[in-house]
């Protein structure tokens, strides 16, 4: 037999020679045939074959016949298409890595961890839904048909469910891939095992050079991946056929393989397997879970699956692998061996996340959601695999190494516990390397059936308890008297932990725990909790209280014992009582942890704790923010309440006023002296403290049976109270638990409820406040809780920050006046459970009731008591009196009370009762301490009992005696230098508090009045009641009071109201109307006692009685009245500073004579509103030296001005070019328009240059369109050119970091400047010699051509140009460098360019019925003089010639445009600066008419070449035929038609290029194309006589067009309406004609063009159109490659100017330039762009070599920004700023907007 096998064994050996020969293709082809004959031969042959092909280093050519094996000899991509069209997936299954955007919709979302890909979302109906789109942290799958974890009705189209109506593929179809797939994963598995290093134990990372050693085979599984759900199929069963692993990877099959070095490759490799398996740790087994699967100390893989997962672990989750694996859920059969495969080696993947805790968390998570979030996979693992028994066991695991020991001592010193905690310096925690499995732990409670196997087990419940008790106690801080500790970063982790691995699992479980149902869940958890606790107790082993000195933030197991108590009496209706434990020792220790937290809290604000640095207040603020306090702070204040009701009043009043170091304070012996609280102020604040936390205590409802929706109302109103916040703000800020996980319909609800939405507004400096919600004025009386506001203020100042937002609604609507300090109102008691009535039982407290008379008396008798002591005392009073007590006892009392023993002062437990009741004497002699007068060691004996003897207390130790805590002085130092974390609210808050002083001494200079602040003074002249003094007790024993918290409520009245006699409301409180009209709803001090002491006459005869006796008033001869006092002392200091300013302002006139009073008196302020050059004539003075002093010659006044390049000229767009650019367009194409001023005059030079002189050309052109073209702006601020030389040169030698060379700041404004324009002494219409010229008197038009043509003279006298103004005229010919060689241009283009610039900031309209926005910034006229004062001195004979060629033609022979080609706007101008005459209007008027003839006369002419021959025959005799001579624009064109029928122009065959349309060319609209045509020239001309005559604009005439309007303000009316046109006009006309003629001759078509061309009706430049959805333009452009390298394009964005997409971080290649940005903006805008980031939806805005980032014009719903995509919103553009930010560009105010730009290296 074995003959027999080796001879078959030779023939196939020889059989597979000769099929390797046929290659690839012919190969497959002859198996696949062979396969369907004889299948198990061919299986012989694939393995032998493959086995032949195998190459131990290289997979290219064994990849290739992969491919054609599986495809059966078919082409690998020709064979895909045929297999996916057996695709039956129904679900997505899409795999994303890091940085995919995705979506996720929380309403059609099974699972909070559900996510769709962006293909799925788009093509599915989420409208209304509340949904966000994301950027994946770790990764993720698309859950698109996945009904496990999402709503069937959020499925897209393509995954609908019974829309897949797909037959199952033919079997010979994967035949082959049947046999090929399992080879192909066999291979993969050789290729990870022969990557094993089996020196290195556990996990690592491989190398890329390692990696690249399976790529290819990877690659190749993730193709067949990709061919749909039949050859997944085909894939999972390779994966998970425990028979195919078994034959694959035993020996036996090894056996008939021939004996080569590929034979003992792959048998080496099962020994690199075996030995691999040994070298991932797992953590150590208890005996409870010893048969665990897996915890199993040695694994054993039954299929391949299994062992790509182990390899998986083994080299720390490889991308591609975690890829091709998920890939692959979407076969259902492949689910749950992948589940199994997975928790198999979940306790390795635990030890795996300690050694590497940067790249494994991520990866972990991304597998565990896909598969833990599925509630039926859930549920198997964790009954069938004990995957809570795996999670709980591997956290212990991990946590092990980093216990160390408890060192919570007592309060005497001593510390001889045996608990352990977890350290925050270990990298476990510090790193937090536990939170990829308290996410899947957490995953896991979410669903019931997992909840309900957790508690079933109490074995498990102890393994979590365990676990919570070495996290309880943790970061424990202890206080320091002598050194400072330096930062530590660890407390964060301390809290994180907390957070993150307590207090997320607690919620989940105790979600489960709301119905009846659930109880025996919520008993077992409570009896676990509190023997866990008990174990702490004995594990601490205190004897006494804890240490005063130390305390941790960290007590999690105490939590889950409150939050479970809270659910299962509110929620679960169970008995109070019985849930709690039975002794009073218990209670009490436990009581001593959270109220140690509250102590410290108070002592951290009063500086006992500075010596701890900064951390320590991090911490205190940490444990108040809203993502902590639900879990800490709420519970903590709900344990209090919970010793409450098990714990007598007395005891709990006590043992909060020893923790809080008061009852010292308390005493009335002066000799007494307080031996913890040794500083100044200390006392008062932590008496404060004690009196807030019984407030909070009592008052605090937040586990008291508040409802979901009381509670969420509260906590929104709380934020709100603070401070306007924004709709994600108070998302975000809502404290977490598990009531308000999906809150969105009651959170919206709530908002409209309680708040007002503040739309988004622009801000000073550039900036824009987004959409807030405010909260309604009306809700501040009924609805504002100090208690709740002070437990959700971060830092104290946000507390403050409410209680002045309170005062201010309270004045603002009426309800307080006058400058009292406002009390804040408390709330009143509410209903709450019945089970926590004993809470409220405090306010009857006897001992609370001496510690209120206390106060109250030392706050009539001495001045150190605080305002917020007092109104917290009434706050308890006025609470005490809202409740009445269980039952009343009484107990007798003496007539003298033991000082401290404040339980003994009071005969009832009823305040009602008390508070008239009167303390005589007070016994000052104090009894010894003793077991019974200390209640924590009283009750100690009780938890306790069996031990027999209890430490003696040690004398006071050293550290105790001297000194607790730093100097105050130093206190405060610190506190100022650290108090607030936020350097930019500091900044705030100093720029605040200068500019207070700064109008404080205005108001004195303005009004000679200083007001005092009411708080400056003191109570200094007020009597007090005799204090015994320390000589007088040392005689004494006892004191005489004689008073009752009545008669000192009465006291404390008059003393806050200045000695008003308290008297009762007529009608009393139960009247209805005794709170309406004028009764205010608010006040002071007096105001809130007033109110309490008619609620106790109303409720009690005796105080009623009592009430009506009150003290006489003083007699006015002894009464000081401190309010007259302080006014005459402030009249006083008034007068002495008076005098002192008098004093120094005759000093500095007697040093400065040449300063009259007069001009040292005025102010003169200059107007921004209209052009600086118009106040010539005014008095004008230097910002710098202040000093109107008359400017010279040599140091003139100059206007402080920004000179910038600008090209937003050339983005003007023809007026009907119909393409609109929009950007994101459904075609991918963006639209922009064909005919823009750029690309119209680049056509008019080219043409022109062919056929004149470069020079001409640039002159007949449209200036202005140029990229070098300049800007000139001021501020409206001037300076002596001296004063800005010095100026510049001082920020120069300081370095200024925030300017470049030759920039500044206006000294006044602080705006940016880079130049100093000189204002010219003389107006435009002065002689040389300083005479005016008569302005009124009118000229004939002979008589001003007359003038203007002996203006030509060489002997014409001209002014001399100033140096000032020949250097700023040079400064902005730097740009033009190209264009010095062409004489006159760069300058006219200079005038232009603002002329047109400043049409466009009035919107292209000069006319408006509404007033016309006047350019603030524009300085023409003082441009104009300077400028005409330079071509007044070079520009001779030019002159004469442009004249003539107005008047007379182009000379014979002229290489120069013929005047029908030139632009009228460029000869007006070179006109009125060139001309040498003194201009009056009258000359102004002339130039203009003139030049305007020549504009209706190109119109025209343009516009017979688009007659045809009939009409221009019927329009050439028309004015004869009709006989009408009045309108001149007919006979012009009559002429026009009339020269050129019969010359060149009309020529046959030439066609302009033009729109042929259907017009009858009547009167009008002819008219109405002359109006078009010449509006531009009309409206530059307006401008002009403006700004150099100082007329106004006019206004809008009814039924008047802008174009009449103006004619009449140019007086062109009858000379384009009535005035004929006589003989020389036509003659002109002619000889215009002829000149033109002569051009047409060598090109008709070009000489039409250019007709065309010359008056284009250009509109308003805009940026770009967006889309109202941002989605639509992320969607399109986040998926651009770059032109380059075609790879994804880095950081993309949108140019708003011109629409290109560019990169404004190209890192893609190195073909791309790296500053795009700054290169693009200087092609496009001359240096100045603005972009839309694609991927933050940010406005980037980039000015020269500066950029900033500027606010978003896309908002959310709320009115909100989303920047960096971060929340996910849709966002809608905001019209209001877009056009805002199309403003700033047009009218060039980006530098002056955006304060933040920072100069960065852009090219």
């Amino acid at each position: 037999m074995k003959i027999i096998t080796t001879n078959m064994a030779e023939v196939i050996d020889d059989e597979v020679d000769g099929i390797a020969k046929l290659g690839p293709k012919f190969a497959a082809i002859h198996i696949d045939k062979k396969l369907k004959v004889s299948p198990q031969l061919a299986k012989r042959q694939i393995n032998l074959l493959l086995h032949r092909l195998l190459d131990t280093n290289d997979d290219t050519d064994c990849v290739v016949w992969y491919r054609y094996l599986v495809a059966a000899g078919n082409e690998f991509y020709d064979f895909k298409s045929e297999v996916l069209k057996y695709d039956d997936a129904s679900r997505c299954g899409l795999v994303w890595t890091a940085n995919f955007v995705a979506y996720r919709c929380r309403t059609c979302g099974v699972t909070p961890c559900m996510s769709i890909c962006s293909d799925c979302f788009h093509n599915s109906d989420h409208t209304g839904h509340d949904f966000n789109m994301f950027r994946s942290h770790a990764g993720g799958a698309c859950d698109c048909g996945d009904v496990h974890a999402m709503r069937h009705t959020g499925f897209c189209s393509n995954h609908v469910p019974g829309k897949r109506s797909v037959q199952k593929p033919p079997a010979h179809l994967l035949a082959m891939a049947e046999l090929v797939v399992p080879r192909i994963v066999y291979h993969f598995v050789l290729r990870l095992r022969k990557l094993c290093q089996p020196e290195r134990n556990g996990s690592y990372k491989l190398t890329e050079v390692m990696k690249e050693q399976y790529t290819q085979v990877s690659q190749l599984l993730d193709d067949l991946s990709k061919m749909g759900g039949a050859m997944k199929h085909v894939i999972c069963q390779s994966l998970c056929n425990p028979e195919i692993y078994k034959i694959l990877s035993s020996t036996e099959d090894l056996a008939v393989l021939p004996n080569d070095d590929k034979k003992k490759f792959k048998e080496s490799s099962i020994d690199e397997y075996y030995a691999a398996l040994l070298t991932l740790p797992t953590p150590s087994i208890p005996e409870i879970i010893q048969d665990c699967p897996g915890l199993s100390q040695i694994l054993v893989h039954t299929s391949f699956l299994q062992e790509i997962m182990f390899w998986m672990v083994k080299y720390e989750f490889p991308e591609k692998i975690i890829t091709f694996l998920l890939s692959l859920l979407t076969d259902m059969e492949y689910k749950k061996p992948f589940t199994d495969a997975f928790v198999m080696h979940y306790s390795r993947i635990c030890m795996s996340l300690v050694r590497s805790p940067e790249v494994i968390p991520d990866r972990v998570v991304h597998i565990s959601v896909q598969v833990l979030s599925n509630e039926v996979l859930a549920t198997h693992v964790v009954k069938n695999l004990q995957l809570f028994h795996i999670m709980i066991l591997s956290i212990q695991e991990m946590v092990r190494s980093s216990l160390t020991d408890c060192k919570i001592k007592d309060e005497y010193g001593t510390n001889v516990n045996f608990h352990q905690v977890v350290s925050c310096s270990n990298q476990v925690i510090r790193n937090h390397s536990y939170w990829p499995i308290i996410s899947d732990l957490t995953n896991l409670m979410s669903h019931k059936p997992c909840v309900d196997v957790f508690f079933a087990s109490p074995d498990l419940i102890r393994m979590w308890t365990s676990l919570l008790l070495t996290f309880t106690g943790i970061n424990l801080n202890e206080r320091e008297h002598e050194q400072h500790l330096e930062f530590s970063p660890h407390y964060y982790a301390a809290f994180t932990a907390e957070v993150e691995a307590c207090a997320a699992p607690m919620w989940q479980l105790v979600s489960h725990c709301k119905t009846s149902e659930t109880i025996e869940f919520s008993k077992m958890m409570i009896s676990v909790c509190a023997e866990e606790i008990q174990d702490w107790f004995d594990a601490l082993n205190l004897n006494s209280a804890p240490s005063p000195m130390q305390f941790s933030f960290h007590l999690p197991l105490l939590r889950h014992l409150a939050l479970f108590i809270s659910f299962a009496v509110n929620k679960q209706s169970q008995v109070l009582q019985p849930l709690l434990p039975n002794t009073d020792g218990y209670m009490l220790q436990l009581m001593m942890f959270p109220l140690q937290i509250q102590v410290c809290l108070y002592e951290i604000f009063a500086g006992m704790w500075i010596r701890n640095g900064l951390q320590i207040k991090a911490q205190a603020m940490t444990y108040s923010q809203c993502h902590f306090c639900s879990s800490m702070l709420d519970l903590d204040i709900f344990l209090l309440q919970l010793c409450t009701c098990k714990l007598k009043s007395d005891v709990v009043i006590t043992t909060i006023l020893e923790r809080y170091h008061v009852l010292d304070y308390l005493s009335l012996n002066p000799r007494h002296t307080n031996t913890f609280l040794k500083k100044e102020g200390q006392e008062m604040v932590m008496l404060e403290g004690a009196l807030y936390l019984l407030l909070a205590v009592i008052n605090t409802r937040v586990h008291l049976g508040m409802s979901n929706y009381e509670l969420l109302k509260s906590e929104v109103i709380a934020m709100l109270c603070m401070k306007e916040k924004t709709h994600s703000q108070l998302l975000d800020q809502i404290p977490e638990r598990s009531e308000v996980l999906s809150i969105s319909d009651m959170f919206e609800d709530i908002l409209k409820e309680v708040a007002d939405f503040k739309d988004p507004t622009q801000l000073s400096g550039g900036n824009f406040r987004q959409g807030q919600y405010v909260l309604k004025p009306e809700l501040w009386m009924s609805e504002f809780d100090p208690i709740m506001v002070q437990m959700r203020s971060m830092q104290r100042k946000d507390y403050q920050a409410a209680l002045d937002n309170y005062t201010a609604i309270m004045k603002q609507s009426g309800k307080h006046i006058g400058s009292d300090v406002l009390w804040p109102a408390y709330q009143p008691l509410k209903d709450i459970n019945q089970e926590f009535k004993p809470v409220q039982q405090l306010l009857h407290s006897r001992t609370l009731h001496a510690a209120l008379f206390l106060v109250l008396h030392k706050a009539v008798n001495e001045k150190d008591v605080s305002e917020p002591v007092m109104y917290q005392c009434i706050a308890l009073i006025s609470l005490a009196l809202q409740c009445q007590p269980n039952d009343i006892t009484q107990v007798e009392v003496g007539d003298t009370c033991n000082d401290m023993e404040l339980s003994d002062w009071f005969p009832y437990n009823n305040m009602l009762k008390n508070i008239s009741y009167t303390i005589k004497t007070i016994e000052l002699t104090r009894k010894e301490k003793t077991d019974s007068s200390n209640p924590f060691r009283a009750l100690l004996k009780d938890l306790h009992a069996e031990n027999s003897t209890f430490p003696v207390e040690p004398p006071v130790q050293a550290a105790f005696a001297g000194n607790l805590g730093p100097d105050l002085d130093d206190i405060h130092m610190e506190m100022a230098d650290n108090d607030d974390i936020d350097d930019e609210e500091d900044d705030e808050e100093e720029e605040e508090f200068f500019d207070a002083i700064q109008n404080a001494m205005d108001i004195i200079e303005m009004t000679g009045v200083i007001e005092i602040p009411p708080q400056a003074t003191a109570y200094d002249e007020e009597e007090k009641a005799p204090i015994p003094s320390a000589t007088d007790t040392a005689k004494c024993t006892s004191v005489d009071i004689n008073e009752s918290m009545l008669s000192l409520l009465v006291k404390l009245y008059s003393k806050l109201s200045n000695d008003k006699v308290y008297k009762r409301q007529a009608t009393g409180s139960t009247d209805p109307k005794a709170d309406s009209g004028c009764d205010p709803k608010a006040g002071s001090g007096p105001y809130y006692i007033g109110k309490l002491l008619d609620r106790l006459a109303e409720l009690s005869k005796e105080c009623a009685d009592r009430l009506q006796v009150h003290p006489k008033k003083r007699q006015e001869e002894d009464n000081v009245d401190a309010v007259s006092e302080r006014k005459r002392k402030a009249l006083e200091r008034q007068q002495h500073l008076l005098a002192k300013f008098a004093s120094q302002q005759k000093q500095f006139l007697e040093e400065n004579p040449q300063i009259s009073v007069e001009s040292a008196k005025q102010i003169e302020s200059v107007s921004m509103e209209t052009d600086p050059v118009s106040s010539l004539e005014e008095q004008i003075e230097c910002v710098i030296c202040t000093q109107p002093i008359p400017a010279s010659e040599d140091n003139p006044l100059g206007a402080v001005v920004l000179v910038q390049t600008t090209n937003v000229l050339n983005h003007r767009s023809v007026v009907g070019d119909a393409l609109e650019h929009e950007a994101g367009c459904s075609n991918d194409v963006i639209r922009k328009p064909t005919k823009t001023s750029h690309v119209i005059n680049q056509q008019k030079k080219v043409i022109l240059t062919q056929f004149f002189k470069e020079e001409s050309s640039y002159f007949a052109a449209s200036l202005g369109c140029s990229s070098s073209d300049v800007h000139i702006q001021t501020c409206g601020h001037f300076l002596h050119l001296q004063c800005h030389a010095n100026y510049v040169k001082s920020l120069r030698l300081s370095r200024h970091n925030l300017i470049q060379q030759g920039e500044y700041l206006c000294p006044m404004c602080r705006q940016l400047a880079n130049s100093f324009l000189p204002c010219s002494k003389q107006s435009l219409q002065d002689d040389p010699d300083g005479s005016q010229v008569d302005s009124t008197r009118e000229l004939d038009d002979h008589r001003i051509r007359q003038q203007i043509e002996g203006s030509f003279r060489k002997d014409f006298k001209l002014n001399i140009l100033p140096d000032s103004v020949r250097n700023f005229l040079m400064q902005i010919l730097k740009p033009k460098e190209f264009l010095e060689r062409i004489n006159g241009v760069a300058l006219i283009n200079t005038v232009r360019t603002n002329l047109e610039l400043d049409l466009i900031n009035r919107n292209g309209c000069l006319v408006s019925k509404q007033p016309c926005p006047v350019p603030k910034r524009s300085c023409v006229g003082m441009l104009l003089h300077g400028i005409r004062a330079q071509y007044q001195s070079t520009l001779r004979s030019k002159l004469q010639e442009l004249w003539e060629l107005l008047l007379k033609g182009t000379p014979d022979g002229s290489d120069s445009p013929p005047a029908l080609l030139r632009n009228p706007v460029n000869l007006l101008l070179q006109l009125i600066v060139s001309i040498r005459l003194p201009l009056s209007i009258h000359h102004f008027q002339y130039i203009a008419k003139v030049v305007w003839r020549l504009t209706c006369t190109q119109i025209l002419t343009a516009l017979s070449c688009r007659f045809t021959q009939e009409e221009r025959l019927a329009w050439k005799e028309k004015p004869k035929r009709m006989g009408f001579g009045g309108c001149p624009v007919e006979k012009i064109l009559s002429s026009v038609i009339g020269y050129f029928i019969r010359g060149k122009l009309y020529q046959e065959g030439a066609h302009m290029d033009v729109e042929i349309t259907s017009t009858v060319w009547t009167r009008g609209s002819i008219l109405n194309e002359v109006e078009q045509g010449s509006m531009n020239f009309i409206q530059i001309a307006s401008l002009l006589q403006h700004y150099l005559y100082r007329v106004d604009l006019p206004a809008s005439k009814e039924g008047e067009s802008e174009f009449d309007t103006l004619l009449s303000y140019l007086k062109l009316t009858n000379v384009v309406r009535n005035d004929d046109v006589n003989t020389s006009d036509l003659a002109t006309i002619l000889k215009w004609c002829t000149e033109l003629d002569n051009v047409a001759i060598r090109s008709v078509s070009q000489t039409q063009q250019l007709l065309a061309l010359n008056h284009a009706n250009y509109s308003v430049p805009h940026l770009i159109q967006l889309p109202h959805d941002f989605s639509k333009l992320f969607q399109h452009y986040s998926k651009q490659k770059c032109n380059l390298c075609y790879a994804a394009l880095k950081s993309p964005a949108l140019c708003l100017v011109c629409g290109n997409l560019i990169s404004l971080n190209a890192t893609c290649c190195k073909l791309r330039p790296k500053n795009e940005g700054g290169l693009h903006a200087s092609v496009c805008g001359s240096g100045t762009a603005i972009y839309l980031s694609i991927d933050s939806s940010n406005i980037m805005i980039y000015r020269g070599n500066r950029s900033c980032t500027w606010s978003s014009v896309y908002l959310d719903h709320y009115g909100e920004e989303d920047s960096g995509l971060k929340r996910g919103k849709p966002l809608i553009l905001n019209e209001a700023r877009y056009s805002f930010l199309e403003n700033l560009w047009r009218n060039h105010t980006l530098d002056h907007n955006c304060k933040r730009l920072i100069q960065m290296n852009l090219y």
